[in-house]
C-alpha cells in the first residue's frame, strides 16, 4: 500500500510538472495567434434596443436587432461559460459570439445600466434563484456529509426542500454556523447578535437597530420575540429585504466606441430617451458617469455606499476583468455572483479569460482572489467568517485584547499558533467545532503556507481593523446579552489539543485534493487537445471553402510539408513562444522571421512510430530551408528533440562561430558550413543503428555513429528510442535551446518537409537539385541563374524582369524596410519590443531610427574592441563569449 502511494505521489508530481511547463509554454504563445478579422464595429438602433432585454440565448444574438446578450452565455470560442448574474449583459460589439478561433478580450471599461420597461420590473426571490444550482459543491454546503454519497437528483431534491420549507437538517454550514452563535445552546439564537451573523454573511454595517427591524419579522413563534430559529435564521440569510436584486434592471458592457455614442446621446436627447439609463466606469469603482431619467444623480461619489445589487455585479465585472485585488467585502459579492458554478469551472473560466488579455498575468494563487477558487458557496464562507467572530467575541468577552490572547495560545512560545494550539484555543472558549473546521479557517487565514499563524495572520483573521465589527461587538457588551468576564489570557498555560489527528487529516486532505487536482488536469488536457483538434478541423475546412491549399501538405503518404511562407498564418499543428513577425524578402514573397529568444514547436502527431521503437520516429528525414542573420555569440539552436521547457535531456543540432553544425556542444561536420546571410537547404537523415547524417545545400557533412555517441556521452546513442529519435506525441523546436543565449534571434524560415524514413543519398540529391532549380530566377539576358532575393544578374547586372519591382517596391511598408535595416546590423540584436519602443519614441521617421541603431551597434563595437584589448593584455582573465 505504501508503494501505491508513492507512485501515486510520483504521477502527481510528474502531471504537475507537465502542467507547469505547459503553463510557461501557452504563456509564451498567446502574443501572436489571435485572429481580428470581423472585428469591425456593427450599429445597432438605439430606441429600440434599450427598450428589449438582452437574450439568453447565444443562437438568438443579431447585431442589428438584438446586440446585447446575457453574460452567462459568454464564452470563449469552444469553451466552457460561466453562470454568472443574470443582470450582466455584453454586446456583441465587445464580443460577438460567432467569432470563431482565438481572440484579444478588450479591457472591461463602460457599463450601460438600463431599465427598459419600469412597470415590469420585479423582485428576485434568492432562494427560487438558489433552487437551480445542482453542482456538487453548492450541495455540501446544504447538506451533511453522510448524505452526499447518494445520487444528485436526491441531494437537488433535498436542497430544495430546505429553500422552500427553511428547515435544514444537522450538520449542514447553515446549521453549524447557527450553532456558533447559540450562545446559551437553547437552538435559538438571542436577536442581539444577528448584526454578527448578517455581517459575516453579507457584509452588512448597519447600525444594529436597523438589523433589529429587519430581522423582526424573522422571530420564533411571533414577531418581538428576541429569539430567532433555525427557520428563521435561514430566512432572514435569504430574505429580499437584504438581497435586493431588481428583475428587470440590466448591466451591459460596452465597447469604447459604443459608451462614446451613448454618452452622446444621452447629452443630445436626454429627458426625451424615456428609458432609465446609466453609463458606469468600472475602473473608477463603478461610479455613474452620466445619467437620464433616474432618480440619483450622476458623478457618484467613489465612497457612497452601493446597493446589493451594485456590488454583485461590480464585482463579477472585475472578475471577468479578471482583477486580483478583492477586499474581504468584494471576496463576498463575488463569491454570490459566481457560485452558481463549481469551483473548478470558476478556475478554468478565469485562466482562459486572462489568457486573452494584454496584460502581465501575476500567478492568482498568491493573491486574494484564490479564495474564490476554493470557496464552495457564499454558505462555506458563511461558517469560516461565523466561526472567526464567535472567536473574536470570545476574546473581547474575557476582556483582552487580540495580543494577549496571541501569547496566551502560543503554547510553544515560538511566535506562531499551530492548528492544535487554535483548536485548543476553541475548545477553551466552549466553541464547538470539528477538526476539519479548524483545517478549513487554517488554511484560509494561513496566507504565507506554514501551516501556522503569524501574529499578522493572527490579526488579520480577526479582522482587528472591521469598524462594523467593532461597533458589533461593543453593542452586544452593553446589551447584557453577553457577560464580560475578564481574564488574563496571556497567563494561561492552554496544551495543544488534537496535534497528530490534525496532522493526519490535514495530510489525508492533501492526498485527496492532489488526486482531483491531478484528475482535474487531465479532463483540462484532453479536453484542451480536442478543443484543439476541432479548431484545427475548423480552420482546414475553411481553408477548403476558401480554396486555400493544406499546410502542412499530407498529400503524400510518410511525408507532411509545413509551409511557413503564408503571411499571417501558421502550419497546423505549429505553435511558437516568442516573437515572430511574416518579414517581406527582396522579391516580393514573405517568410516567417523569429526574434531573439523565439523558436517553433512542430507537432509530429500525423506519423506513427517506426524503426522498432515504441513512441518514437526512429528513421526520419527533416529538410530544413532558412537563414540567418548574423554568426552566434557561441552556438544557434537550429533543432531539437523536445520542447526547450522540458526539464529532460535532448540533443540539439547547432551551428558554431566558424558556421559549422554541431550535436550540443560538439562540432560533427568537418566540412558543414552553414554561412549566415544567406539561404541555406539542410537535411538531417536519421536510422537506427547508423545515426544522424546531415547534408547542406547537397553536400554531406563528414559525421559518424562514434562521434554521435562521444557527443552524447552514451554507447546507446543510436538505439531504439534513443536521444535523437523524435517522440510522435510530443514537440519538435525549431530555434529552440534550453540556453537561452543559442535563441540570438535573426532567423527566417521558409519551410520544413518532415519523412518518417531515412532517405538515400540519391534522393536528397534530387531534392535539393529541385530545390535549387525553383529558387532560383535565369536572367533574361545571359540565362544565368541568379539567387532568389537578389534583383539584378549577377554575371551581367541586368535587372530582374521575371517579377515586377515596382509592385514589390510599393508593397514594402515602413516596417518592413526598419526590420530588413535592422536584419543587416551585424553586432548587435535588436529585440521585437525595442523596434516597437523606437518607433513610439520616433515615429515612422525611418532616418532617425537608423541613426540611434547605427550609434548603438558604434557603441557596441567599440565596447568589442575593448574587451579583445583586456583579453590580449591579460590572457585567460577576459574572453569574448564566455561567461564568467
Amino acid at each position: 500500500e505504501q508503494e501505491q502511494v508513492q507512485e501515486q505521489e510520483r504521477e502527481q508530481e510528474q502531471e504537475q510538472e507537465q502542467e507547469q511547463e505547459r503553463e510557461v509554454e501557452v504563456e509564451k504563445f498567446v502574443d501572436v495567434q489571435y485572429s481580428r478579422d470581423l472585428e469591425e464595429p456593427v450599429s445597432w438602433p438605439f430606441a429600440s434596443t434599450i427598450r428589449q432585454s438582452p437574450v439568453s440565448t447565444l443562437d438568438e444574438v443579431d447585431d442589428v436587432d438584438a446586440p446585447f446578450y446575457e453574460m452567462r452565455a459568454f464564452r470563449l470560442h469552444k469553451r466552457a461559460p460561466l453562470a454568472l448574474p443574470r443582470s450582466l449583459s455584453v454586446s456583441s460589439n465587445h464580443f460577438n459570439p460567432r467569432w470563431t478561433g482565438e481572440r484579444r478580450l478588450k479591457n472591461t471599461v463602460c457599463i450601460l445600466e438600463y431599465v427598459p420597461d419600469e412597470t415590469k420590473v420585479t423582485r428576485v426571490k434568492t432562494g427560487d434563484s438558489m433552487k437551480q444550482i445542482l453542482h456538487e459543491d453548492f450541495l455540501r454546503d446544504f447538506l451533511p456529509d453522510s448524505a452526499l454519497d447518494s445520487a444528485l437528483p436526491e441531494n437537488a431534491d433535498e436542497v430544495r426542500r430546505t429553500l422552500s420549507t427553511g428547515q435544514t437538517g444537522a450538520g449542514t454550514a447553515i446549521e453549524r454556523a447557527f450553532r456558533l452563535f447559540d450562545l446559551h445552546n437553547t437552538g435559538e439564537l438571542d436577536a442581539r447578535v444577528l448584526p454578527h451573523i448578517l455581517h459575516a454573511a453579507l457584509d452588512l454595517d448597519d447600525d444594529p437597530a436597523v438589523v433589529a427591524d429587519i430581522a423582526e419579522e424573522f422571530h420564533a413563534s411571533k414577531p418581538g420575540s428576541g429569539v430567532v430559529d433555525l427557520s428563521g435564521f435561514l430566512g432572514l440569510l435569504l430574505s429580499d429585504k437584504l438581497r435586493v436584486m431588481d428583475d428587470g434592471r440590466h448591466y451591459v458592457l460596452l465597447s469604447l466606441a459604443e459608451a462614446e455614442t451613448v454618452r452622446r446621446i444621452m447629452h443630445v436627447d436626454g429627458e426625451r430617451i424615456g428609458v432609465a439609463l446609466r453609463l458606469r466606469v468600472l475602473p473608477m469603482d463603478f461610479v455613474t458617469l452620466d445619467a437620464v431619467c433616474c432618480d440619483e444623480p450622476p458623478k457618484q461619489s467613489v465612497t457612497e455606499a452601493k446597493s446589493y445589487q451594485d456590488a454583485l455585479v461590480q464585482q463579477s465585472l472585475r472578475f471577468f476583468d479578471c482583477e486580483l485585488t478583492f477586499t474581504e467585502p468584494n471576496i463576498g459579492a463575488l463569491l454570490r455572483g459566481v457560485q452558481a458554478s463549481p469551483c473548478q469551472l470558476r478556475q478554468s473560466f478565469f485562466e482562459n479569460v486572462i489568457g486573452c488579455r494584454r496584460r502581465n498575468q501575476r500567478k492568482w494563487q498568491s493573491t486574494p482572489l484564490a479564495k474564490i477558487f476554493s470557496l464552495r458557496s457564499e454558505f462555506h464562507l458563511l461558517l469560516q467568517r461565523c466561526l472567526v467572530s464567535r472567536l473574536r467575541l470570545a476574546i473581547k468577552m474575557r476582556g483582552a485584547t487580540f495580543y494577549e490572547a496571541f501569547k496566551g495560545f502560543d503554547s510553544a512560545n515560538n511566535g506562531v499558533i499551530t492548528p492544535a494550539e487554535l483548536f485548543a484555543a476553541l475548545g477553551y472558549f466552549d466553541i464547538q467545532v470539528t477538526i476539519d473546521d479548524v483545517i478549513d479557517v487554517m488554511r484560509a487565514c494561513d496566507t504565507s503556507g506554514d501551516q501556522n499563524l503569524s501574529w499578522g495572520e493572527w490579526v488579520e483573521m480577526l479582522r482587528w481593523n472591521d469598524t462594523a465589527l467593532e461597533r458589533y461587538d461593543a453593542a452586544l457588551l452593553l446589551s447584557g446579552a453577553v457577560t464580560l468576564n475578564k481574564v488574563d489570557l496571556d497567563e494561561l498555560e492552554i496544551e495543544p489539543k488534537g496535534e497528530s489527528e490534525i496532522a493526519e487529516r490535514w495530510k489525508e486532505q492533501d492526498r485527496v485534493a492532489a488526486v482531483q487536482a491531478a484528475s482535474h488536469l487531465r479532463e483540462r488536457r484532453a479536453a484542451e487537445e480536442q478543443r484543439k483538434r476541432d479548431m484545427e478541423d475548423e480552420r482546414a475546412r475553411a481553408d477548403l471553402v476558401a480554396g486555400i491549399a493544406p499546410n502542412p501538405d499530407v498529400s503524400t503518404s510518410g511525408r507532411a510539408k509545413f509551409d511557413f511562407t503564408v503571411n499571417k498564418r501558421l502550419p497546423r499543428g505549429v505553435n511558437f513562444c516568442g516573437f515572430i513577425r511574416h518579414a517581406r524578402q527582396p522579391d516580393g514573397s514573405r517568410a516567417l522571421h523569429l526574434d531573439q529568444k523565439s523558436y517553433l514547436l512542430v507537432d509530429l502527431g500525423m506519423f506513427k512510430p517506426n524503426g522498432g521503437g515504441v513512441t518514437k520516429l526512429n528513421e526520419y528525414t527533416l529538410i530544413l530551408n532558412f537563414k540567418y542573420a548574423q554568426p552566434p555569440l557561441r552556438r544557434l539552436a537550429l533543432l531539437r528533440t523536445s520542447a526547450p521547457t522540458s526539464s529532460a535531456y535532448a540533443p540539439e543540432i547547432t551551428v558554431d562561430r566558424q558556421f559549422a553544425l554541431g550535436l550540443d556542444d560538439e562540432n560533427l561536420a568537418s566540412n558543414g558550413q552553414c554561412p549566415p546571410k544567406a539561404w541555406l537547404w539542410l537535411a538531417m537523415v536519421y536510422r537506427v543503428g547508423i545515426g544522424l547524417q546531415c547534408y547542406v545545400n547537397g553536400v554531406q557533412t563528414q559525421t559518424g555513429p562514434g562521434e554521435m555517441a562521444t557527443a552524447l556521452g552514451s554507447t546507446q546513442a543510436n538505439g531504439v528510442d534513443a536521444p535523437l529519435a523524435l517522440a510522435v506525441a510530443s514537440n519538435v523546436a525549431l530555434f529552440g535551446s534550453h540556453a537561452e543565449d543559442q535563441m540570438a534571434g535573426g532567423v527566417t524560415v521558409k519551410s520544413l518537409e518532415v519523412f518518417d524514413r531515412a532517405i538515400d543519398t540519391d534522393e536528397v540529391d534530387r531534392l535539393y537539385k529541385e530545390y535549387d532549380t525553383q529558387s532560383k530566377w535565369a536572367c533574361g539576358c545571359c540565362n544565368t541563374a541568379n539567387l532568389a532575393d537578389t534583383m539584378q544578374c549577377s554575371a551581367c547586372s541586368e535587372a530582374r524582369t521575371d517579377i515586377d519591382v515596382e509592385i514589390v517596391t510599393a508593397g514594402v511598408t515602413f516596417m518592413d524596410s526598419l526590420f530588413q535595416f535592422v536584419d543587416s546590423l551585424i553586432n548587435i540584436t535588436v529585440t521585437e519590443r525595442e523596434i516597437q519602443e523606437l518607433v513610439l519614441q520616433y515615429g515612422e521617421n525611418l532616418q532617425k531610427i537608423m541613426q540611434n541603431l547605427n550609434q548603438r551597434q558604434l557603441l557596441k563595437s567599440q565596447e568589442e574592441a575593448m574587451l579583445a584589448q583586456n583579453a590580449a593584455a591579460k590572457p585567460g582573465k577576459v574572453r569574448l563569449g564566455n561567461k564568467r
